[in-house]
This record gives structure tokens, C-alpha cells and sequence, in this order.
């Protein structure tokens, strides 16, 4: 069972949904005062907006863990919607598919080129293209420029340091988030057209990323929350990770640990990677690499192995000498360290 809670246009409500039986389907307790808030506000907003062109468009949309891997099927009512005049196809095309984890690049780039293409024969900027290529370049690390080349034909990103690469042979890190940079930026810019080149920073909603750190250097960790909410100020982003780096940048703010079921605190000091690791996920003394802690173990119990050898007469020399054996054999690719372990041991015998 799933239970929702929440403030709904100014009205408290609770809904839930459950799976009552294996072939069954969901019920949905509470859903009916939920919807019936939901049309009565939208009818409230036909009568207050005249247009309903000028409605700012909610952005839902989720994103999971391949999302870039996992190339959705393209439809042919989505191919449609592409090849629709500009101004012509559905904002309500946006919905498609919004909560499969999944990132058509394939539409994104036919979106882009078409685009693209209208500005090229117009001559002059789209501006929701341009907010497109504006949330690819704020998103990308060392990104000054992303554009539709028609002679690679594929989108391209310029670089701060001179490099120039079409998105099929960029990195894992960046293409992951080109891709989604762009994704999110089209649904806004479809959603609200009426708002030009404020849709990014106008439009509202929720983002779900499962992951959000996949394949990013943790240099860009740090920045790729700051960069998004920058972005998208109204935007509710939901994400989940598991990089210290993230949980580090944000300071405790809107951090939840689901393995407790609990907020974690803000701090006023900056957390360090060694707090977040060791306070916030558990990791055992994170300043030290989990070699050297079996390392250091062992050499404890080394050194308790040695007081028995010291005692000829204790029963157990002998398993305290199979037992410095195995550990000699389990360290024999460190040298020194071996080298010192059976300086000991020959001083002792």
C-alpha cells in the first residue's frame, strides 16, 4: 500500500493506493476527493483565464537508472507530434510517457534538428530551442556552446577548452546528462510555449531521478544539484543517490536516509566527505582504505599469535603457526609489509 498526504490547492487531503489481491487491481481510497479538487481548481482556472493558451502546464516527469540505455520504442503518435508545424502539436504531447525511467534520444534529437531546421530557414533564434541548448550548456561541466550540426548530424557540444563532440561520443557522464538536461527543458518548453524564454524558469512541477549521480566525475557531484535548482527554480526535484559528494553539497537541506526513515540534521559547519560517510551512510573510518584496515587487523592478530610462540609449552604453537603462515600468504603482495611481519616473528621465535 502506498499512502499520499498533502496540501491540495489549499485543501488537506490523504489518498491512497492498494493491491488487494495478485490478479487484482489498485483501489483507490480517497482518490475521488483528490480528483474532484483537481477539476473544480481547473475549472476555477478557466474562469479566471480566459486563454486557456495562457495556463502554465505542470511538468511531471521520472527518470530511472537507464535512462539512457534503454532507448524507448518511438510511437507513431510521438513521431506525429514531431513532425507537426511549429505551434501545431499538443502541449498535452509532453504527458507521453512522462513517468516511463526512460530518455528517447532519439525523439529529443528529432525535436531539436526540426527546430533547428525552422530557425535556419527563418533566420532568426527559437527561443525554446535556445532554452534547450541554455539547460545543456548550464548542466554539462565545461560546456560553452551545444548546437544541431547538419554535417555530423547529431547535436554538438562545444568545449571550454577548444574540443568539439556530437553526442554519440561523448562520455557516459555527459551524455547521461546532456540528455537529461535537454529532456527536462523540452518538457518545459512544451508544456508552456506561452512563456518564450521563461518556460525553464517559469514552468512548475516534479522531477523524479533515481541515481542522480550516474556516471558523473565527483568534481561535477558537487555542482549538478546547485546547477538544476539554478535552472529550474520552480521545479521540485526528487532524487536518490548514493554519492557523498551530492549529500555533502547540499549541507542537510531536504536530505532524507531512507535506510532510517528520517531527516537528517542541517549543519552550519560544511559536512566533509569523512562526516557524510562515516555520520550519514555508515561507512566504518572512511579516511582509511578497507586494505588497510584488514592490514591493521591482521597485524593485531599477529602480534597475539607471537605471545603464544613466545610460550614453547602453550598447547596451541602449532595452529598459531598455520595462522602466521596464512596471513604472511595473505599480505605477500605487499613486500615490506610481509617483510616486517616476519621480522617480527623471527625475533619472537
Amino acid at each position: 500500500m502506498v499512502r499520499c498526504e498533502g496540501r491540495v490547492h489549499g485543501q488537506d487531503l490523504r489518498w491512497s493506493r492498494e493491491l488487494t489481491s495478485v490478479r487484482g487491481r489498485t483501489n483507490r481510497v480517497g482518490a475521488r476527493a483528490l480528483e474532484q479538487r483537481v477539476r473544480r481548481h481547473a475549472q476555477e482556472d478557466k474562469e479566471t483565464i480566459q486563454d486557456e493558451r495562457a495556463m502554465n502546464f505542470p511538468l511531471i516527469v521520472s527518470y530511472g537508472t537507464g535512462r539512457l540505455w534503454i532507448e524507448p520504442r518511438a510511437t507513431e503518435q510521438a513521431l506525429s507530434a514531431v513532425r507537426q508545424p511549429l505551434g501545431k502539436a499538443s502541449r498535452f504531447e509532453a504527458y507521453r510517457g512522462c513517468l516511463e525511467p526512460t530518455v528517447s534520444s532519439e525523439l529529443l534529437r528529432r525535436w531539436i534538428k526540426k527546430m533547428a531546421l525552422i530557425a535556419h530557414q527563418n533566420q532568426k533564434p527559437l527561443q525554446s530551442l535556445d532554452a534547450v541548448y541554455g539547460a545543456v550548456v548550464g548542466c554539462v561541466e565545461g560546456v560553452e556552446k551545444a548546437e544541431y550540426d547538419f554535417d555530423m548530424d547529431d547535436i554538438v557540444l562545444d568545449f571550454k577548452n577548444g574540443e568539439r563532440f556530437p553526442f554519440d561520443l561523448l562520455s557516459d557522464g555527459q551524455r547521461t546528462m546532456t540528455a537529461l538536461a535537454a529532456d527536462v527543458a523540452w518538457h518545459c518548453v512544451q508544456l508552456n510555449p506561452q512563456l518564450g524564454g521563461q518556460a525553464l524558469r517559469e514552468t512548475k512541477g516534479v522531477v523524479l531521478i533515481d541515481e542522480l549521480d550516474l556516471h558523473l566525475h565527483p568534481n561535477w557531484q558537487r555542482m549538478i544539484v546547485n546547477n538544476l535548482l539554478s535552472l529550474f527554480p520552480k521545479l521540485q526535484f526528487i532524487a536518490t543517490t548514493h554519492s557523498p559528494f551530492i549529500v555533502q553539497s547540499l549541507d542537510g537541506q531536504g536530505l532524507i536516509n531512507l535506510s532510517e526513515d528520517s531527516l537528517l540534521q542541517e549543519r552550519k559547519d560544511p559536512y566533509s566527505i569523512e562526516d557524510v560517510a562515516e555520520e550519514t551512510m555508515g561507512v566504518e573510518a572512511p579516511q582509511r582504505s578497507q586494505r588497510f584496515l584488514e592490514m591493521e587487523t591482521a597485524a593485531q592478530r599477529y602480534y597475539q599469535l607471537l605471545d603464544k610462540l613466545r610460550d614453547d609449552k602453550h598447547p596451541d604453537v602449532a595452529q598459531a603457526k598455520r595462522e602466521l603462515d596464512r596471513i604472511e600468504a595473505d599480505f605477500s603482495d605487499n613486500p615490506a609489509y610481509a617483510a616486517l611481519l616476519k621480522l617480527h616473528r623471527y625475533a619472537a621465535e
